[in-house]
């Protein structure tokens, strides 16, 4: 058991020192690195057996060098862009798109069940922001295809 947290953390590696699974949403690639493996980050608290799952949307490129940094320090790492936006968050009808290891997302199910009505694997490191950002290029194809349609 971590010890319990009186107050607000300063610093992401505060949260890793008292956690045993971070779940963090950033604007953007930069702020995702910074958090997870900064100076103050989220790698620099941990305390002991740690999971970290950026739900950020960020570089997949980037999200799997993250992956394997945090590997060699024994700290398992899912990335988990999602899709629902606020009202999905708020009634916890998320998509989770999850690239990382198996047992690793089977572990942590249970958790991301509390955001999500599904939570699915796209593969390796990296897949699911593949699998988002994909989503996201066929979206913003229909929106563009459908504004043309309506001149």
């Amino acid at each position: 058991m971590r010890r319990r947290v009186e107050h607000p953390a300063r610093y992401p590696a505060e949260v890793a020192g008292a956690s045993e699974c971070v779940f963090l949403c950033v604007g953007d690639t930069k702020m995702s690195t910074e958090v997870i493996l900064g100076p103050d980050g989220i790698a620099a608290g941990r305390q002991g057996p740690l999971t970290v799952i950026d739900c950020s949307t960020i570089s997949p490129a980037e999200s799997r060098s993250i992956a394997a940094e945090l590997a060699k320090h024994g700290i398992d790492f899912l990335d988990a862009p999602c899709s629902g936006s606020k009202a999905g968050a708020e009634g916890a009808t998320l998509t989770f798109m999850v690239g990382g290891e198996e047992r690793v997302f089977q572990r942590v199910r249970p958790i991301s069940k509390r955001w999500a009505s599904c939570s699915t694997t796209a593969g390796a490191s990296g897949m699911g922001l593949q699998a988002k950002l994909s989503q996201n290029m066929i979206l913003g194809n229909l929106l563009q295809h459908s504004m043309r349609a309506s001149y």
